[in-house]
C-alpha cells in the first residue's frame, strides 16, 4: 500500500471519529435539554437550534463527563488489585448455582429496572444511569468497541464505560436539575415586574427561573404551577437573585 493511500485511509478515519463523536455528544446534549425542560412540560426543540443545544449543554455535559470519568478510573483502580482469575469460580458450587440463577436474575434486573423508571421519583436518576449503562458497556466490551483505536485494554474499558453511562447521566442530571427548582432547593428568581405579571415580596413565592431560548425567556411560578413565557426586551433590566434552601440546623450531627 502506497503512502498516499495510507494517508487518504488515516484522514478518512479521522473524518469518520469526528463524524460520529459530534452525533454522539449532540445527541447527549439533546438528553440533558430534554431531561430539564421536559420537566416543566416544555418542548425545548421548537426554540433551539443546533447552535444553541452545544452552547447551552457544553458546561453541565462536560462536569458531568468528568465527574464519571473519575468515577470510572477509581472503580478500575479499586477492581484491578482483587480481580480473579478468569473462569475461575465458574465450576465451584456457587458458580453453578449462579449460572444456574442468570436468567431469573436477568429478567429480574430488566423489570426492576423498568418499573423504577417508570413509577420511582426524580431521585432515582441519582442511580438509574449505572443501571442502565452496564448492559450497554457489558454487550461493548464484548464487541470489542474502540479495540482499533484504543489498544490498551484498561484505558478503553474506562472510555467505554463513560460513553456508554453519559446518555442517561444527562438526561438525569438534567431532571434532577429541574428538580431542584420545582421543589425550591435552590434557583434563581426574578425581582423584577414581568410583563403582565403581578409582584411578589417571599423568594419563595417569585417567579423562578428556568432559562433562556431563543427570544423567550422561561420561569415557573410555584404558587399556580404553571409556567410562564416572557419575551424580555434588549433594553430592559431583569434583576435576578440566587436562592438556596438553607441546611436544617441538626443535620450537621447527624452521623
Amino acid at each position: 500500500m502506497s503512502d498516499s493511500s495510507r494517508l487518504s485511509q488515516a484522514r478518512e478515519s479521522i473524518a469518520s471519529h469526528i463524524y460520529v463523536s459530534s452525533v454522539y455528544f449532540v445527541a447527549v446534549g439533546v438528553l440533558y435539554l430534554w431531561g430539564f425542560w421536559s420537566s416543566f412540560g416544555i418542548n425545548i426543540l421548537e426554540y433551539v437550534d443546533l447552535a444553541d443545544i452545544v452552547k447551552t449543554t457544553a458546561y453541565p455535559i462536560t462536569a458531568v463527563g468528568v465527574l464519571v470519568a473519575l468515577g470510572a478510573l477509581l472503580g478500575s483502580g479499586l477492581a484491578t488489585g482483587g480481580s480473579l482469575p478468569e473462569g475461575g469460580g465458574r465450576n465451584t458450587r456457587l458458580g453453578r448455582l449462579l449460572n444456574w440463577l442468570s436468567p431469573f436474575l436477568l429478567a429480574s434486573y430488566i423489570i426492576g429496572t423498568a418499573l423504577w423508571i417508570l413509577l420511582g421519583p426524580v431521585e432515582k436518576w441519582k442511580y438509574l444511569p449505572v443501571l442502565l449503562g452496564v448492559p450497554v458497556y457489558v454487550k461493548a466490551r464484548q464487541a470489542r468497541l474502540l479495540a482499533e483505536t484504543i489498544p490498551d485494554d484498561n484505558f478503553r474499558s474506562i472510555v467505554v464505560f463513560v460513553l456508554a453511562i453519559l446518555p442517561a447521566t444527562a438526561y438525569g442530571q438534567g431532571a434532577l436539575n429541574a428538580e431542584k427548582i420545582r421543589s425550591g432547593v435552590a434557583f434563581t428568581y426574578s425581582i423584577s415586574q414581568l410583563p403582565g405579571y403581578p409582584a411578589k415580596s417571599d423568594a419563595l413565592t417569585q417567579p423562578r427561573l428556568i432559562g433562556r431560548a431563543g427570544d423567550h425567556t422561561f420561569f415557573f411560578d410555584p404558587v399556580q404551577d404553571a409556567v410562564l413565557v416572557a419575551e424580555i426586551d434588549a433594553d430592559s433590566a431583569l434583576v435576578l437573585m440566587r436562592y438556596k434552601k438553607p441546611q436544617a440546623a441538626g443535620a450537621a450531627l447527624v452521623p
